[in-house]
This record gives structure tokens, sequence and C-alpha cells, in this order.
């Protein structure tokens, strides 16, 4: 984990500035264009070796704007193929917490409208069970760092089973692609990235 770090302080600083510079690249892309590209990512998502192998699979509900997954969520638990886990944030909001999934009626909407797991009706699950993690955010970049929200929910997730054996793959658009990310110590790198262009690993080219 972590990267080339400099002074939290100035980290911070430039990460709020992107995440405000991203919310706009990410409004200003239109409905039609983020159905098609969302429809492609999962296509590649789907021809993941490491997808393909996974028994267990979590994911998340999207919000406006960001890669939808809600076809591919109910497609996946249609085929019963795989065994899906969603996030929950905690009552406090303090982490997220993980639900195996059966039936788009086990969700409701939470804060923003944002539709997660029952805790009443589904089974608490454990990141050991997880064999692939679909990651969302507002930006990445060519190292496999992510911009998330700035609540930094899925770094301590990860941080905290660092033995946990799950691949994680980043879903983005294009258009929320960054240069060179600012890196702090927690901040944890993705193993793929996969967006409407193309699927790579942190470093490589495509």
């Amino acid at each position: 984990m972590g990267g080339d770090l400099g002074n939290s302080h100035c980290v911070s600083d430039d990460k709020k500035s992107l995440r405000k510079m991203l919310r706009g690249r990410l409004a200003a892309q239109a409905a039609c264009e983020i159905h098609e590209y969302s429809e492609m990512i999962f296509g590649r998502v789907m021809e993941l070796p490491e997808y393909q192998a996974a028994g267990v699979v979590m994911a998340y509900a999207s919000m406006p704007g960001e890669v939808d997954t809600h076809t591919f969520l109910r497609d996946l638990l249609k085929s019963k193929q795989k065994t899906l886990v969603l996030p929950r944030v905690a009552d406090d909001g303090s982490h997220l917490e993980i639900f195996e999934v059966h039936s788009v009626s086990e969700l409701y909407p939470r804060t923003l409208g944002i539709l997660e797991p029952h805790p009443d009706v589904c089974r608490r699950a454990t990141l050991d069970e997880v064999n692939l993690v679909l990651v969302p955010g507002l930006g990445f970049d060519a190292r496999g760092y992510r911009l998330g929200r700035g609540k930094g929910h899925y770094d301590k997730m990860f941080a905290s089973v660092p033995s946990a054996q799950c691949v994680r793959v980043g879903v983005f658009f294009e258009a929320q692609r960054i240069g060179s990310l600012p890196v702090d110590i927690h901040d944890v790198r993705m193993d793929c990235i996969v967006t409407e262009r193309g699927t790579f690993r942190p470093n490589e080219q495509y």
C-alpha cells in the first residue's frame, strides 16, 4: 500500500480539488453514454479469468453518475452461478459491513437513495470469503490507485484483512482517468482496472 507519499495536508487538499473536477466530468456524461459504457465495462469484467474463477463476488449498488451496476447485479442474481456480496455503511458511518444477497428484494435505499443489503434479512459475511471485489471511485491512475469519495471505506476494509486473498478490480469510465493521483499511506492499489476502452493491470498499457 502507499506510493510516492507527500505532505498529508497537501495530499488532502489535492484530493479535494480532484474530487470537485471529477464530479464535474461525471456530471457532463450523458445518460446514454453511461448506459452504453457500463454495458461494455461489465462485458469486460465477466471476461476476466479472475472473475470467471471467483465463487464469491463483492459488488456495489451504483449511485447516479457511477458505472451502472444494476443490470449486472440483476443478471448475476438471476444466474445463481456466483454468490453475491454487497456492502452496507455501518450505522455510525465509520466503515463498511458486507452481506450475502440473494434477491433485489433484500435491498433498501439509505443515504442518497443508494441500495444496501438489509441486515435483518441478509447473512453478514467477511472479506475472507470473497474472491473478487468490484470497487467504485471518482478517479484512477495508471499505477492502479483510485480516488474515492473521501470516507476511506474501501481502503479501511482492505487494510482490516491484509491476508484476504481477493482480487481488487476498479471499474471506471475513461473520463475518470488522471495522470497521477496524490497518494496517502493508507491508499490501496487495484489489481486490475476496467473501463469502456479496455482492461489493464497497473503500469501496463492497453
